[in-house]
């Protein structure tokens, strides 16, 4: 039987012109580096069946002549070291081949990509009032590019903080999503913070934002879901349109998550917590030519960029 997933180019996401891309330019590196995961994965799996193998017998061998405890515990550390640096070589492969396939489909799109970010671009959304606070973070995911003519920059984070409880520390996740700055082309000076997890003030209003008053506007739907902070009430008013609220409205019904954003220092800056990994990386025990992780892919890059088009921060007149 032919293998389906070889002859039949998978249609990714519905689009025609990015489908042909994908079947032209992606499709054909995918067979040859699912021929290397194999190699590696079969590999990897041998490797492991043998290190387990060694161990069990060692391990029963060492219980018959009664050998010290600290010697069996030795024996089982050297064997899942052993067998870790078995797939070590499979997991060095996904970790280029990711990064390698996300460069190749957000290239299409016109964006730059990097695996790892580095913290300067967290520190501008904590210093801004963005985010709570955080004792740990993984920055992944960095992508820069323009969109309908919007300078942007993106990077995936994921803070956590230790909090203390009556049974000791544990770890608390506290962010988990999205960051991205744009620009916005409609001048402004001062500052204007909005977020939806409406009366949650103590962490957002640590930043620059601390002593900025609220600001009351006519639209109560918008005012049902969000805060605004501002230090100049006219210009946060000017800026906050009713065209530009309805489609703020409008990302926060289509976000499962708090969506809080900035407007400072001539860019638009927004955070999407929504509590799950974005771009998500292939398995390296599937068959990277599974359609269906592709399409993850894609889809969060639509994502992107079907909310920026939505705000429509190119706009530089009244909205």
């Amino acid at each position: 039987m032919a293998d389906t997933k070889r002859t039949m180019p998978p249609h990714i996401s519905g689009d025609e012109e990015f489908d042909g891309f994908f079947a032209r330019e992606v499709l054909p590196w995918l067979e040859a580096e699912e021929q290397k995961r194999r190699v590696l994965a079969d590999m990897a799996r041998r490797n492991g069946l043998i290190t387990a193998g060694v161990t069990f017998v060692v391990a029963i061998v060492a219980l018959y002549f009664r050998m010290p405890v600290g010697a069996l515990v030795i024996i089982m550390v050297l064997g899942g070291i052993t067998g870790f640096a078995s797939g070590f070589r499979l997991y060095l492969w996904a970790d280029s081949f990711n990064e390698a396939l996300a460069k190749k489909v957000f290239g299409h799109f016109g964006f730059q990509y990097s695996a790892k970010s580095t913290v300067q671009f967290l520190k501008r959304f904590s210093g801004i009032g963005l985010l709570p606070s955080y004792d740990r973070y993984e920055l992944t995911d960095e992508v820069s590019g323009k969109i309908d003519g919007m300078d942007i920059h993106l990077v995936e984070a994921n803070l956590s903080r230790t909090t203390r409880t009556k049974n000791g520390n544990t770890r608390t996740i506290v962010f988990h999503g999205l960051l991205v700055s744009a620009t916005f082309s409609k001048p402004f000076s001062g500052r204007t913070l909005i977020k939806t997890d409406k009366g949650a003030i103590s962490h957002f209003l640590e930043g620059i934002f601390g002593n900025d008053a609220a600001v009351r506007l006519e639209d109560l739907a918008f005012e049902a879901e969000f805060d605004v902070y501002s230090n100049d009430q006219i210009e946060a008013r000017t800026l906050l349109t009713p065209a530009f609220m309805e489609r703020l409205l409008t990302l926060r019904r289509k976000m499962d998550g708090p969506v809080r954003s900035a407007f400072y220092q001539g860019q638009f800056w927004l955070a999407i917590d929504g509590r799950r990994d974005y771009f998500p990386a292939y398995s390296s025990w599937q068959d990277v030519r599974d359609p269906d992780q592709a399409r993850n892919l894609v889809r969060d890059i639509s994502l992107i960029s079907s909310v920026l088009r939505l705000l429509k921060l190119d706009s530089g007149t009244r909205v």
